[in-house]
């Protein structure tokens, strides 16, 4: 049976005075080290790499199959010899006895660029890390990167926990082929087909959906991220790589004129830490595959840098990468298994496994993984989806009705987030979202804590107010399960617009809130729910007012309350009156939570900044609330 979970053996390399060094940080079996040399000459480097280029050549797959071997041998006895071969053999025989695979994960970013540039050249740092190590083979280990049990990824450790994303429905995949005019032109169509051959039984079975991007050019790909939510991003098309900013590029296509009659577009260069400004907010993207020349290869000037690895540095959970040139035959036998095997939550290594199984004797060690989540899971079964909303009963058509007439503004304080929660549960461990004495624990550093959150902050705040708010983004800049509350006030909207009467508008809900975390707002994205989101500003240039996040992502600063005018008749706004945690920019991070905060809340005149038709609604439903309290 395939393993679905695994221990890790984390492999670490670095340079050592005049050799490299091989060091088992954290295994099944312990710690180890041993001190190693290149084990080929440039020659012969070079020599094995340009076969590997050149797919479309004829050559015999037996032939290939001895070298392929000759050079991972060779890499293996090398760098897992001695003490790390003894605690690699000893790992995988104390997996095997847990039921369980051992992931073996390459670390190459765990020193600081400048410690590695001061202890080897450029040059032999680039060798080392360049080297296809998905070739890696031994007699009684074979090709262990082309085996579920012990996949190969090129891991990247980061601070931010990954969690996996809870997918409703299908995985949805965004695809674009890029082929601008004045670039080889690729046969779109044929790719297109190719892809479509490849999906075939998984669009059947209704497990994936497949969207082509049909303008292949930056913008276009911006608004559509920006409008629709995506689990994966696959790109085809030409990429390269630019020695002197150390970083890969796509070739995205840009209109030369706009001329529609002589429609042609030109290449423009999209760089990785450009692509990944794109994605890095998508919440739930997971993954990225990059089927383009050099999107795999490392930097010569910086090992950290390359398309594949600037999207994992910027948070991408796992991107893979084609190393080499790749045929049509074996980019369609990649996509069929290894998607298929994601639709069936196979961790992402152990997907990519098999599919280098389905992939032929000498194409399968093409795609590179990177990955920066622990164990590998990107997306979680069907069945840890939060059940469908109930059959509404009188008390769910109390509160429709309610809303509808202006009567009710649901208003979630520091203990909504303790509702609905298995008892008993971590917060962290579970991904709840905390509440306000779960933060003032946490803060305090100790199990529990009987003080208030607001005490609890304002010391640590008087200690150091940057170290406040760091502890603050790593305990709010997550995903959270979706709690039956948060749940129950994203499927609302739908269930206004279905009970509203032809020509009546479905009367959407204002939300209040003073918590800072975005459960709320990932209920409504897990629910493909468009909202405006209204949040305070407690510090900066603008402190004293509030932003409108509208549900395209762009944000507005609301200098003019009285005249500012909101989308409240057409969906859902959520009202954060204490700020809020900012999950693409720490920077951007806005706390109404020490003394000092509120008192500086209190005395201004927020609620003037609130725009004017929601202080308008909160009005009515005050008004309302003291003539007929409510009654749910």
């Amino acid at each position: 049976m395939t393993p679905t979970t695994y221990l890790n053996f984390d492999l670490l390399i670095e340079r050592e005075g005049d050799a490299f060094e091989a060091n088992v940080i954290s295994s099944p079996a312990g710690e180890a080290s041993n001190k190693f040399e290149m084990p080929f000459s440039e020659e012969e480097l070079e020599d094995f790499l340009a076969r590997l280029g050149r797919p479309t050549e004829p050559k015999g797959a037996e032939e290939f199959d001895e070298a392929a071997k000759d050079f991972g041998n060779r890499l293996f006895r090398s760098v897992f010899r001695d003490e790390v071969r003894d605690c690699l053999m000893r790992s995988r025989d104390r997996a095997r006895e847990k039921d369980r695979g051992l992931r073996i994960r390459l670390r190459f970013n765990d020193r600081q660029q400048d410690e590695l540039k001061l202890t080897a050249s450029q040059k032999e740092v680039q060798q080392l890390l360049a080297l296809p190590w998905e070739y890696l083979y031994s007699p009684s280990f074979r090709f262990p990167s082309k085996v579920a049990e012990t996949p190969v990824v090129r891991y990247m450790h980061m601070d931010e926990p990954v969690g996996e994303l809870p997918v409703k429905g299908p995985l949805s995949i965004l695809v674009m082929i890029s082929s601008p005019d004045d670039y080889p032109r690729l046969d779109v169509d044929k790719e297109w087909k190719n892809l479509n051959k490849a999906f075939a039984d998984l669009r059947r079975n209704g497990a994936v959906e497949l969207k082509l991007l049909e303008d292949a050019s930056e913008t276009a790909l911006q608004h559509e991220l920006r409008t629709h939510p995506y689990h994966i991003f696959h790109f085809i098309g030409h990429g390269g790589y630019d020695a002197e900013s150390g970083d890969g590029y796509l070739i995205m296509e840009h209109p030369e004129s706009e001329d529609e009659e002589n429609k042609r577009t030109v290449g423009r260069r999209l760089n990785g830490e450009g692509l990944a400004d794109h994605l890095r907010s998508r919440r739930t993207l997971r993954l990225v595959v990059l089927n383009a020349c050099d999107a795999g290869r490392v930097s010569l000037t910086d090992p950290f840098g390359g398309t594949a690895q600037s999207l994992v540095r910027a948070g991408i959970p796992a991107v893979i990468a084609m190393q080499f040139e790749i045929t049509d035959t074996a980019a369609v036998d990649f996509a069929r298994e290894f998607y298929k095997a994601l639709a069936d939550h196979c961790p992402v290594d152990a997907a990519l496994a098999d599919a280098r199984l389905a992939m032929g004797n000498t194409e399968w060690g093409t795609p590179a993984l990177y990955m920066r989540s622990e164990d590998g899971c990107l997306f979680s079964k069907q069945d840890d989806v939060p059940p469908p909303p109930p059959t509404p009963d009188i008390n769910y058509r109390i509160i429709v009705g309610d809303i509808k007439l202006g009567k009710l503004v649901p208003f979630l304080g520091a203990r909504a987030n303790l509702s609905g929660r298995k008892p008993g549960a971590d917060w962290q461990k579970a991904a709840y979202p905390p509440s306000d004495g779960e933060l003032a624990a946490y803060l305090s550093g100790v199990a529990s804590d009987a003080r208030e959150l607001v005490q609890v902050s304002q010391y640590v705040a008087l200690e150091s107010a940057a170290f406040l708010n760091s502890e603050l983004h790593k305990a709010l800049d997550r995903d959270f399960e979706i709690l039956p509350l948060q749940g129950f006030l994203a499927i609302l909207p739908r269930y206004l617009r279905q009970t509203c009467k032809r020509g009546e508008s479905p009367h959407y809900q204002l939300i209040v809130t003073t918590n800072f975390d975005d459960a709320l707002e990932q209920a409504f994205e897990f629910n493909q729910e468009p909202f405006d989101l209204v949040s305070y500003i407690a510090e900066g240039d603008y402190r004293g007012k509030f932003s409108h996040k509208s549900p395209d992502g762009g944000v507005v600063i609301i200098s003019d309350p009285s005249t500012y005018e909101l989308g409240c008749d057409e969906r859902t706004v959520i009202l954060k009156l204490c700020g809020a945690v900012d999950r693409v920019d720490c920077d951007h991070d806005s706390y109404v939570i020490t003394e000092d905060n509120y008192i500086d809340h209190l005395n201004s005149d927020f609620v003037l900044q609130i725009p004017i038709k929601l202080r308008e609604k909160l009005r009515v439903t005050f008004q309302s609330s003291l003539t007929k309290p409510y009654r749910a």
